[in-house]
């Protein structure tokens, strides 16, 4: 490790840790309509299977060796949630996430870059000389007008300078609100090429999604005044999960941020209805690490805050201003939190294969 990434890897683990649970509960209030998604995303209440498979606990454990004590701890309980809701478990040492839907408290990350949103899901504001980007659009009209908005006026931005929505996947906790900004500020708004159909209006569906006004190839750039956006399709999650990569700075120190498209797991190993499968996960997330590396990543986020421990984060800066962004883990640091993520994903096909082949 470097100098460099060594004093990240250092200031991330002394800020994190001063987040103490009054601290995080200083920066959360309620939420006017909360989804449910506690109960939505519980684990499963039919018995766990008795694994047998070393890879199991080998991919689990180097999971936990390369977040060490200074990257996010919530990236592998949360990478959980999905296989412990379809009764695949989790090995022993993983504890259950739980899952919380207060309203955060907006914050500047970086000079360009806020968060605004829930505990659970919530939106990236980039600021660009142009406008602002929004990455996602939280889950319906009620979260604009009670969380999106009321969060870009607290930053000082105005929500008429939103110029452009990028959707990092399908669902429709991430383009709820969508159409609703649309409507009323002419965003436009972007969606991975692989994801185009699932914003497709569906008989019965209670919430009308958000038009694409464009479906987005691998490799397609954004560019709004000053700021240029690079967007890679990262199949997984959903068909057509849309990552990012962009510039931003702290007190005008340049870093590289990356957006992952989606990490929820899928629970299956091949291609299915709205989910590509964990080997295309696998692949794309291993892609992208390329990707991030050459372009010289070092900060890692998701609109699920509960991957990234942004709110651990929120509310340590809130309680003592750091001198840099604990948001930054170092070019190391990023890759370790990757490889991490990709371990867990490991883990899990080792589990569906070892359920397949157990007779039934």
């Amino acid at each position: 490790m470097t100098k460099a990434g060594l004093a990240a890897s250092l200031l991330l683990a002394f800020v994190c840790g001063a987040a103490r649970a009054q601290d995080i509960a200083g920066v959360l209030s309620p939420n006017p309509k909360p989804l449910g998604m506690d109960r939505a995303l519980a684990p499963a209440a039919t018995p766990c299977p008795d694994y047998k498979s070393p890879a199991i606990q080998e991919h689990i454990d180097k999971a936990y060796a390369l977040i060490g004590r200074d990257l996010p701890s919530g990236l592998i309980p949360n990478l959980f949630l999905l296989p412990r809701r379809a009764g695949l478990c989790a090995p022993a040492r993983v504890p259950v996430a739980k899952i919380d839907e207060r309203v955060v408290k907006p914050t500047k990350l970086f000079d360009q870059l806020s968060y605004i949103g829930d505990a659970f899901v919530g939106v990236w504001v980039l600021k660009t000389s142009g406008g602002l980007i929004l990455f996602d659009a939280m889950n319906n009209p009620a979260d604009v007008d009670n969380i999106i908005e009321p969060g870009l006026t607290a930053l000082g931005f105005n929500p008429a300078d939103i110029k452009y929505i990028l959707l990092t996947h399908g669902h429709a906790d991430h383009w709820g609100g969508g159409l609703t900004l649309q409507e009323r500020y002419k965003a436009k708004l972007w969606v991975g090429d692989k994801d185009a159909s699932l914003l497709e209006p569906r008989a019965g569906q209670a919430l009308q999604p958000p038009k694409a006004d464009k479906a987005v190839a691998d490799g397609d750039t954004l560019t709004l005044g000053d700021t240029t956006v690079k967007l890679y399709v990262t199949s997984g999650h959903t068909p057509g999960s849309l990552s990012a990569i962009f510039p931003v700075t702290d007190n005008g120190v340049a870093h590289k941020v990356a957006v992952f498209g989606g990490y929820g797991l899928p629970i299956q190993l091949e291609p299915g209805p709205g989910q590509a499968g964990l080997l295309t996960y696998i692949k794309e997330a291993e892609r992208f690490r390329g990707i991030g590396q050459r372009e010289g990543v070092d900060v890692a986020l998701s609109t699920h805050p509960i991957f990234d421990d942004t709110v651990a984060k929120i509310a340590a800066v809130t309680r003592a201003k750091p001198t840099s962004s604990p948001w930054v883990l170092g070019r190391e640091g990023w890759l370790r939190f990757t490889d991490a993520s990709l371990e867990v994903a490991r883990t899990v096909e080792a589990m569906v294969r070892e359920k397949r082949a157990a007779p039934k």
